[in-house]
């Protein structure tokens, strides 16, 4: 896991530090599934 090694190297992340990386990564998320969503429209009408 990604998670493992950004501990090893960072030390103990703070609660709040583990929740704002969370939440990064759901929009991260939310942004990938937009972005490929907005190509299969294109590929549909090109």
């Amino acid at each position: 896991m990604v998670t493992g090694s950004v501990r090893a190297s960072h030390g103990v992340f703070t609660p709040l530090m583990e929740k704002r990386m969370g939440a990064l990564i759901d929009k991260a998320i939310i942004v990938l599934k937009a972005l490929i969503v907005f190509l299969e429209l294109i590929r549909m009408f090109y």
